[in-house]
């Protein structure tokens, strides 16, 4: 059966490293070297970019619209773009990602070597530092945010995710060997700075209860400040973080929920940012005011799944059919041709396989 995918590209912040400039180079021990943007992925409209970069000697603001609800910030059961968004600034993993590539790079582990994709030994970085005065990150802190994943009593809906590990061992303060029931050459991808990769202190966990969703502890480039779940999330910038200190000094997210009511707020100078806009009349009225947007393609796949439980939809022959019959790009052209494209497979083209020829 030839299959047909949606692939939505949206009007998203590329926030996560436009926030915290200073992280996730692939090169984090060059002196006073830009690392490279985070991977969050879509589109953005931005006022004046002279409004985040303040005049010399004044703190550097960013204010950006948040546009839903936050659901809390707790690696264990973080869930939604958006806020996974903002945790990618205040934790670390092992690993990280290459913006630019998608490719796996060395965060809190400066390196890495596996036997037979089986065992694999990460050796930490020294020096790194807790945000809020935790002291220093060390393998102690690795066992125990990965043994509350697979602990049943976190109920993680991500434990899942190490159903392959056999094994967890810190021979010494800056090694952790990771031992698992079968090969798994993408298991550098488990441990990343994302869900159930990211590592959390035990002591603010414990101080926290469960409330430590709202008072998340890192070692990332931005730590909370404020967290108001009815109106703002503000981060300031941790400045002992080991790539040093972001550009920026303060992150301001303002709740607003309507994109129109967004819109107003960017052209009064309320905000520099809309994180998110998907609606293309809005973006014809951004655009005609001279705001600047900026696209990112390839995010997200939507796909169409079929009940089979339904004695029509279970004949191959009728799903065969709408494959064929359903033409994405002219829909998304004639709807929202700024928004979605059709999709050949359900990879993204900078993913490994991906491959037009799908079946």
């Amino acid at each position: 059966m030839k299959k047909q995918w949606k692939l939505n590209l949206g009007i998203w912040i590329a926030f996560v490293l436009l926030l915290s400039a200073c992280s996730n180079s692939a090169d984090p021990s060059a002196d006073n070297a830009p690392p490279a943007d985070a991977s969050a992925s879509g589109d953005e409209a931005s006022g004046n970019a002279d409004t985040a970069t303040a005049a010399a000697g004044e703190p550097k603001v960013l204010k950006v619209r948040f546009y839903d609800d936050p659901a809390g910030f707790d690696p264990a059961n973080i869930f939604r773009i958006e806020n996974e968004n903002i945790a990618f600034n205040i934790f670390s993993g092992l690993t990280s990602y290459a913006s630019d590539t998608g490719e796996i790079i060395p965060d809190l582990a400066e390196s890495w070597e596996t036997e037979g994709n089986k065992v694999w030994t990460f050796k930490l970085r020294q020096g790194v530092q807790w945000q809020k005065g935790y002291g220093e990150f060390t393998s102690a802190d690795v066992l125990y945010s990965y043994n509350r994943i697979l602990d049943p009593a976190t109920a993680s809906p991500y434990a899942a995710e190490f159903n392959n590990v056999d094994s967890i061992e810190a021979p010494d303060k800056y090694t952790v060997v990771i031992k698992l029931k079968t090969p798994d050459g993408n298991f550098l991808h488990q441990v990343a700075n994302y869900h159930q990769g990211q590592i959390v202190k035990k002591e603010a966990i414990e101080k926290f209860g469960d409330q430590v969703k709202w008072n998340p502890v890192g070692t990332g480039p931005f730590e909370v400040e404020k967290i108001d779940p009815s109106s703002e999330i503000i981060l300031v910038r941790h400045e002992a973080y080991y790539q040093g200190p972001a550009p920026i000094q303060k992150i301001i997210f303002s709740i607003i929920k309507d994109e129109a009511t967004a819109n107003i707020a960017l052209q009064n100078g309320e905000i520099d940012v809309i994180m998110r806009a998907n609606r293309e009349e809005n973006l014809d009225i951004l655009e005609k005011a001279g705001f600047k947007l900026n696209h990112v393609d390839n995010y997200a796949v939507s796909l169409k799944v079929f009940n089979l439980d339904n004695p029509i939809l279970a004949n191959l022959k009728v799903r065969q059919a709408w494959a064929y019959a359903v033409d994405f790009d002219a829909i998304s052209e004639g709807v929202s041709p700024r928004l979605q494209k059709g999709a050949k497979s359900i990879l993204l083209d900078w993913m490994e396989g991906y491959s037009e020829n799908a079946t």
